[in-house]
């Protein structure tokens, strides 16, 4: 009875509130660049926009997931001729992107590569020495000395 005494004791005590930290007059880091056009959509996107919801209608059991390969595999089944619609779209809206691209390098926004990502620089660790194999030899070699496998008749196929 007394573990439980004590259980009872210490269930009341509340955990501490996590203080956050004053700030130090520092600044998070903000991007210089600012936010470009954005990129032209796929013809396939173009599709799966048009047709999620007709999916999710008539499949209401299908996970996002299970929704998303059942798109796939409509649209892997659809023909050019049935794909044409959303591959005009595409063009489109290619033509839209590097016309707001343009417009928005002219106008001193972004630079050469704005278009991708900002990619963070790995930190590479120096390349270390393997050390020696000198061990690994030197019991092979000694396997090598008494005929490597126990058997003294040399064949492998024995019966």
């Amino acid at each position: 009875m007394s573990d439980s005494e004590e259980v009872h004791q210490a269930a009341p005590k509340k955990a501490k509130a996590v203080k956050r930290k004053a700030p130090t007059g520092k600044k998070e880091k903000k991007s210089k660049k600012t936010k470009g056009p954005k990129r032209a959509l796929s013809a396939y996107m173009f599709f799966v926009k048009e047709n999620r919801q007709k999916v999710i209608d008539k499949y209401p059991d299908l996970s996002f997931g299970e929704v998303g390969k059942k798109l796939g595999k409509l649209w892997a089944e659809l023909t050019e001729d049935e794909k044409a619609p959303y591959v005009r779209l595409n063009k489109a809206d290619k033509e839209r992107y590097e016309r707001e691209k343009a417009n928005f390098e002219s106008s001193g926004g972004g630079d050469d590569d704005e278009d991708e990502a900002p990619k963070k620089k790995k930190k590479v660790a120096p390349k270390k020495k393997a050390p020696p194999k000198k061990k690994k030899e030197e019991s092979e070699e000694e396997d090598d000395d008494d005929g490597g496998d126990g058997n003294d008749s040399g064949d492998e196929d024995s019966d």
